[in-house]
């Protein structure tokens, strides 16, 4: 089977910005996402999404990538929200192998 082409599109929901990522969250992948959401933040927006579920691998990289953007490490001091879409259960699985399953807020798609 051939891998999802990845992309990341960008769409404002009411009051969020929704980075909606599509294919393989991996080290060559996860600077793209980082870049979208650094971008939507310089451009103003403090409340962020990332959109997980058409997302059909993640490693490592997108692990960090998330922890580092969603937990806040990467935008709390500037009151930025950041939450996540959960992805597909095998997407869901690797955070929850390396411990992160709960530490990540999520919102339910209903809402945006």
């Amino acid at each position: 089977m051939p891998a999802q082409p990845f992309t990341v599109q960008i769409r404002p929901a009411r009051e969020r910005l929704v980075v909606a990522v599509c294919g393989e969250i991996d080290l060559a992948t996860a600077p793209q996402v980082e870049a979208a959401v650094i971008d939507a933040v310089a451009d103003g927006w403090t409340r962020v999404v990332i959109d997980l579920r058409a997302v059909s691998f993640m490693d490592s990289a997108g692990v960090h990538l998330l922890l580092a953007l969603l937990a806040l490490r990467a935008l709390g001091a500037r009151g930025v929200s950041c939450q996540m879409i959960d992805g597909r259960p095998e997407v869901h699985s690797v955070l929850e192998l390396c411990g992160h399953g709960d530490v990540i807020a999520r919102v339910d798609p209903a809402v945006l």
